[in-house]
């Protein structure tokens, strides 16, 4: 899904002039988002991309200004389990701004829309000089932590 948006004044755009709709970057300082606006790559996100497989190593993170990610576990049968959803609110490959370079969930486009990448190196330079941006993406991958743990209860308890 590509957006045909006017920018107004006073919006955020990355370089090439796309429009930001993350919450995440839109909330960071002027001064912190100038760091990342460089390395943000306007990407499209078609339903079922698959945009991170556990047995790899995390080379981008994902913020998405429209669309869903559902966070997928894979089972040692071959079953997965949906474990959490990332939007507009938040970002996939968030691991990275605590150090990992590991997540043991799928990242698949659940509903198509667009946003923005940022490789994984990148991320860890800016990351170095952005400490609202890197407080927002922690503080993100707790609670994130907590709706998997909260999912997996649920799970449980109804499905059993």
């Amino acid at each position: 899904m590509i957006r045909n948006v006017t920018v107004q004044s006073g919006e955020r755009t990355n370089a090439a002039g796309r429009p930001v709709g993350n919450k995440i970057l839109l909330s960071i300082p002027n001064q912190e988002y100038r760091l990342i606006r460089p390395h943000l790559e306007y990407c499209t996100f078609p339903s079922h991309l698959t945009l991170h497989e556990p047995t790899e190593t995390l080379r981008f993170v994902y913020f998405l200004n429209a669309g869903l990610i559902s966070l997928i576990v894979p089972m040692e049968d071959g079953q997965t389990v949906e474990a959490g959803v990332v939007g507009n609110e938040g970002a996939a490959g968030a691991p990275i701004a605590v150090g990992l370079i590991r997540s043991p969930v799928r990242e698949i486009v659940q509903i198509s829309g667009d946003g923005f990448r940022v490789t994984a190196v990148a991320m860890f330079r800016v990351l170095k000089s952005t400490p609202r941006l890197q407080m927002m993406l922690s503080r993100y991958t707790a609670v994130q932590g907590m709706q998997v743990a909260q999912t997996v209860a649920c799970n449980r308890l109804h499905l059993h």
